[in-house]
């Protein structure tokens, strides 16, 4: 074990002198660290220790002295600041973690030149010099005292440069999503893998350790792939390897004994001064709303007891409703960071919801119960919806208005006035019933809340009631049952309704006006169904039932405007109706990849078109936000601007302890795309936001 443990240090220290070697890190500068420098007792002086308290006293000042700046010179002044400490030690380069802090400063700060002066003084001078005030008075200053009184000892222990780069890798990683270039990124990441491997090799708890002497050996290996990188060029996979592999040296290193929590440069910074801030734009900020100041990303906000199905957000994307597989219902405020409830019965679930005319949610089973919960105080009601007795309801709808729950059995329908807690039958649905002999397969009701379709025999007979009087508007008979049939709205003014063999029907509510559409491309075959619609109410998407084919209907002229070949998997519309998006899953079973287009419904002209590795049944979701389209897995988010298509993505990886689930992902984005809820196999429900990182 000790002759394996040896050879492995062996590999490491040789391992070390490449990467001390490598391109781009060659020691010409007083600012560079001087990557194979380390402190030992020889270096431990007086004047070491005049320029440490020196250095935190001027670094101080300059942090007071930055807040009266003129926006426009704050990132030049506070450059020269450091520039001046870190020229004053340069008679003596021994290492204190100050040191590091500020040196390392300066080298982001060239990665990110020609990038806004703001995001680089906020996000990484002010933490840095934050970071380096902190650790002189909690970890320097400290090792210095207590060498200087056991200078005759001969055991010198360094400081504790393994716990220091521990704190630091999240903050990399998150630091060179910020960058606007896959190759700036690639330069942060860089500079990452050498200085954790460096700080590794500098620490008492590398000593005889196997473990971070790997981990080391990995650094190194990885340093090479990035060289690699650089000369054929980077892409966003690449970006994630090193990324990755950086999160494994956190998750496997092991740290000094008995050394105090070190706070990354953000924390320290958010920590230090909650309430002041050294950017003071020249204009007024518009909040944030709604503001949610008790949460930071990767909360998680509750653990559910059953396998999660659903994660919705309110309209003011205030609260989250999480509901799982045992039909639990879960709703988490946003503003209090607080579980405001639960609602369960045994009961058969048939619909659930926010009920935003009462700012409530609801839950109404089969068994003509209602459950209704107050969003302000939690507090809960159970309301009687029966109409006959012992009469399961199978379907209920809530109407656009939120005046009335629709609730109907096999043969009947009734009407559920929510304020006045009143149900109605809707007669002249029974006595359709006894004409055409054949049970109620299904029922809608217009987005007005003026026309209620019942459909009967799946397929047989379709009737448009007036939802007050309940009078006959318009009818199809098709005499037979249809193998296949769809009922929805095309949009606030139409109802379509699918047969089988392409007949397609368009309802005109406004002007009553029934047209019959047949496309010749589907006659052979049956519709496959109408799959989408989009949020401006222009255009249906349908699919034919060989699978392979999307139709664009323009819903005004009900004509085919376009056709799309694909398996696609996801579908979706932007919520102007401005973008639609096509997905599919390509490539054997061990390697897939999801490759996905979005497309501009005013010409159909493919704006983006992308390919991602995914793993095997790995489930995803789409949503558009404004101009972007947000794309969740597992553990990243993708963010693309389809207002200029060809930027890169930006990728946020998503950090907690127990992995997604990669059959069972759930996600639900805020209205704005600011933050996302997600779950993961744990049934845990996450919290990320997004505009922290924007």
């Amino acid at each position: 074990m000790k002759g394996m443990l040896m050879k492995t240090l062996s590999i490491l220290f040789l391992s070390l002198s490449f990467l001390i070697s490598a391109p781009g890190f060659a020691q010409e500068s007083m600012y560079d660290e001087g990557v194979d420098t380390e402190i030992t007792q020889e270096d431990i002086s007086e004047d070491l220790v005049l320029w440490a308290k020196n250095t935190a006293l001027k670094l101080e000042s300059a942090l007071t002295e930055l807040k009266s700046k003129r926006q426009a010179s704050k990132k030049e002044f506070f450059i020269q600041k450091i520039k001046e400490s870190v020229q004053e030690a340069q008679n003596y380069p021994q290492l204190l973690l100050m040191r590091f802090c500020l040196n390392r400063a300066l080298r982001l700060d060239e990665i990110f030149r020609g990038h806004d002066d703001d995001l680089v003084l906020n996000l990484i001078l002010v933490p840095a010099v934050k970071q380096a005030i902190d650790l002189y008075r909690r970890a320097d200053l400290p090792f210095l005292e207590e060498s200087f009184k056991n200078m005759d000892q001969k055991e010198f222990l360094p400081p504790p440069y393994a716990a220091f780069t521990k704190s630091n890798i999240h903050y990399f990683i998150n630091i060179s999503y910020f960058h606007r270039s896959w190759a700036g990124q690639l330069d942060v990441l860089k500079y990452a893998v050498a200085w954790v491997a460096q700080d590794m090799k500098r620490s008492s708890a590398t000593r005889l350790n196997a473990m971070n002497s790997n981990l080391i050996i990995k650094l190194e290996k990885k340093f090479e792939k990035i060289i690699e990188f650089e000369k054929e060029g980077v892409n966003y996979t690449h970006l994630i390897q090193i990324r990755n592999a950086l999160l494994e040296v956190f998750e496997k290193m092991t740290v000094e004994k008995n050394v105090f929590p070190i706070d990354s440069p953000l924390q320290v910074s958010l920590d230090e001064e909650k309430n002041s801030y050294y950017f003071v734009p020249e204009v007024p900020e518009v909040p944030v709303a709604p503001p949610f100041p008790l949460l930071s990303s990767g909360d998680v906000l509750l653990q559910h007891k059953d396998v999660i199905q659903d994660i919705r957000l309110s309209q003011d994307d205030r609260y989250v409703m999480v509901a799982g597989e045992n039909k639990e219902i879960q709703v988490f405020d946003l503003k209090k960071n607080n579980l405001l409830g639960t609602i369960q019965s045994p009961l058969q679930l048939l619909s659930y919801g926010f009920l935003n005319r009462f700012n409530k949610v609801y839950a109404i089973y089969a068994e003509q119960v209602l459950i209704l919960m107050d969003l302000e105080t939690g507090l809960k009601e159970e309301v009687s919806v029966t109409a006959l007795p012992d009469h399961p309801y199978f379907k209920a709808i809530l109407t656009q208005d939120e005046k009335y729950f629709v609730v109907g059995f096999a043969h009947k329908i009734f009407l559920f006035d929510i304020e006045n807690r009143v149900t109605r039958e809707v007669e002249i649905v029974s006595q359709i019933r006894h004409r055409i002999d054949s049970y109620i397969d299904t029922f809608d009701i217009s987005l007005d809340g003026r026309i209620l379709f019942v459909e009967y025999g799946h397929g047989v007979a379709l009737y448009a009631l007036d939802f007050t009087s309940g009078e006959i508007l318009q009818s199809v008979d098709a005499q037979k049952s249809n193998a296949y049939t769809q009922l929805e709205y095309v949009s606030r003014n139409h109802m379509a309704y699918v047969l089988r063999g392409g007949v397609f029907y368009i309802w005109n509510l406004e002007n009553n006006v029934f047209k019959k559409l047949e496309d010749s491309y589907y006659r052979d075959h049956f519709f496959h169904g109408m799959k989408k619609i989009s949020p401006d109410q222009k255009y249906l998407l349908v699919r034919g039932g060989n699978g392979r084919e999307y139709r664009i209907l323009d819903v005004a002229s009900n004509s085919f405007l376009h056709s799309i070949s694909s398996y696609g998997e996801a579908h979706s519309f932007s919520e102007t109706g401005e973008f639609f998006l096509v997905a599919q899953e390509v490539g054997e079973s061990y390697r897939r990849e999801l490759s996905f287009q979005v497309f501009r419904t005013d010409h159909f002209s493919s704006l983006l078109t992308q390919t991602l590795q995914q793993e095997t049944q790995e489930r995803y979701q789409f949503f558009f936000r404004k101009n972007k389209l947000i794309y969740v897995r597992r553990t990243q988010i993708f963010e693309f601007d389809l207002s200029h298509p060809k930027n890169e993505p930006k990728i946020y990886q998503l950090y907690n302890d127990a992995p997604f689930s990669y059959y069972n992902l759930i996600a639900a984005v805020s209205s704005e795309g600011r933050f996302v809820i997600t779950n993961d196999k744990d049934r845990k429900v996450y919290f990320w936001k997004l505009d922290n990182l924007d």
